[in-house]
């Protein structure tokens, strides 16, 4: 006699594995549901906004939970501001706390819109990720809710239509090194390949003045890397570069002390630091890449005159609106740079280096009550083609 695999097995033991199977795939259920709801309920809590997911499920074979159409909806909107066709959790494991860890969470599909612009994004990921509970955080402090190692989003398009978007990012990768106390104090940040469509933009003066210098799309690079010390409050600015192919690029690097650690927690309003923020130090430097030409030849052939007599013009009068701060060195350090920089564009420096921190409100007193003083107190020197 030939038996078949469900004739062989005895009905109790039959009943043993259905109800064990069924247990299994519930609480399979049970955990996606949990990461889901933990999600979207501390995403809504920082964000003020209503997240939401249409169906989760656990893929045991790949140990990840995986979200169907998430969705942010802000307040009394009629439709959601981001649909996420998929997010994926990767090893999600449920923290006694109510939160939940993961190797990593990826979304893909990501719509944009809103009622000024529309747009997409190919794909987001972060590695090594800790999600707080909604309880345990507060509005807006994105660090303490969402934690992780690196990040990488690709494919950003923006505005315009599905055609043709008149923003497009390649990618922005990250590094973020957030303490035990949600505090970050070290990250990262590259993004590659921005282009704008100047040409496509709505009709406007700006846009008017950027393709009167002959801009008919700009390219452009970000590259950022600094560092927050808690124990003395004092954020650096390692590395800052926005560089243009065919316009300009801006570097900085600066040291500001006086930042709570609060608000490196919760950055919600930059008004919070003026009261305690101070400058330590800050190099600025622009180095031109056609832009001042562009923009010198531009505005001479409005005057009717030739670009050279414009910059001879500019620097001329440069002394007169210094005059103010009644400090006839530094009047003409700013006058010579300028008169350099207009004759052959090349960078241009502006350096302070005071003898130690200065509070911003000390140097807006001195602004007001003694404008001459404010070289000296923050060691400001101006430079050209150095």
């Amino acid at each position: 006699m030939i038996y078949s695999f469900r004739s062989a097995i005895p009905p109790v033991v039959a009943l043993a594995i259905g109800v064990l199977a069924s247990s299994q795939l519930a609480a399979q259920s049970d955990i996606a549901e949990t990461i889901g709801q933990t999600l979207v309920a501390t995403m809504s809590k920082v964000s003020g906004d209503t997240f939401a997911y249409e169906s989760a499920r656990f893929e045991e074979a790949d140990n990840v939970v995986v979200l169907e159409n998430v969705t942010l909806t802000r307040d009394k909107a009629k439709r959601p501001s981001i649909i996420i066709d998929e997010t994926r959790i990767q090893g999600p494991k449920i923290l006694s706390d109510g939160g939940f860890s993961a190797e990593g969470i990826t979304t893909e599909g990501i719509i944009l819109q809103s009622r000024r612009a529309e747009g997409s994004v190919a794909s987001a990921t972060a590695l090594n990720v800790t999600v707080q509970p909604a309880d345990q955080i507060v509005e807006g402090a994105v660090s303490q809710w969402f934690r992780y190692k690196t990040s990488t989003v690709k494919d950003i398009r923006l505005g315009g239509n599905a055609e043709s978007r008149l923003v497009t990012i390649a990618s922005v990768d990250t590094i973020a090194d957030i303490n035990n106390d949600s505090i970050p104090v070290a990250g990262e940040v590259e993004v590659a390949g921005i282009s704008i469509q100047i040409a496509d933009f709505p009709d406007s003066r700006i846009k008017r003045d950027i393709v009167g210098l002959g801009y008919q799309e700009l390219n452009l690079s970000l590259s950022a890397k600094g560092s927050y010390a808690p124990e003395d409050e004092t954020l650096t600015v390692e590395r800052f570069l926005l560089s243009g192919d065919d316009t300009a690029a801006l570097s900085v690097e600066a040291a500001i002390g006086g930042i709570p650690q609060s608000f490196m927690a919760s950055p919600l309003d930059p008004r919070a630091i003026i009261a305690t923020a101070s400058i330590g130090s800050l190099n600025l430097q622009v180095d031109d890449n056609s832009l001042a030409g562009r923009v010198l030849s531009a505005q001479a052939e409005k005057m009717g005159v030739e670009p050279e007599a414009l910059a001879a013009q500019l620097s001329g009068a440069l002394p007169f609106f210094l005059a103010v701060l009644e400090n006839d060195a530094f009047q003409k350090q700013v006058a010579d740079a300028v008169t350099a920089f207009l004759s052959d564009p090349q960078n241009f420096t502006i350096l302070m280096a005071p003898d130690k921190p200065t509070p911003f409100i000390q140097v807006f007193a001195a602004l007001t009550s003694a404008p001459g003083t404010v070289v000296e107190l923050l060691g400001l020197s101006i430079n050209a083609n150095k």
